[in-house]
């Protein structure tokens, strides 16, 4: 049986950019199996904290809806209020449940 890594990609990245940005480690690791998890959340414009712009965050996705496809939307596994005090979540179940099937 295969070693399994979870990989979770960060903050404004799906798990379509993710595997690209692994790919060179993919490959030396052929006994390896990545399991890429699409994050639940789409980041919208207005969800970017301070103004930032997603190439800030090593992402090649897009907030311009006309030129998003599944490759190229922003994802986010939670996002913070503007005090960052609270944390918002699109699980319907604890993200450790969900991760149980992998």
């Amino acid at each position: 049986m295969p070693l399994r890594v979870l990989a979770l990609c960060g903050f404004t990245q799906n798990a379509h950019i993710y595997s690209k940005q692994l790919g060179a480690i993919r490959k030396t690791c052929k006994e390896v199996e990545f399991v890429f998890l699409e994050p639940p959340i789409v980041v919208e414009k207005a969800d970017m904290p301070w103004n930032q712009n997603l190439s800030e965050f090593d992402s090649t996705a897009t907030t311009d809806e006309n030129a998003q496809t599944p490759e190229t939307t922003p994802r986010a596994w939670w996002l913070s209020a503007k005090d960052r005090t609270v944390y918002t979540s699109a699980w319907t179940r604890s993200p450790l449940d969900c991760m149980t099937s992998i």
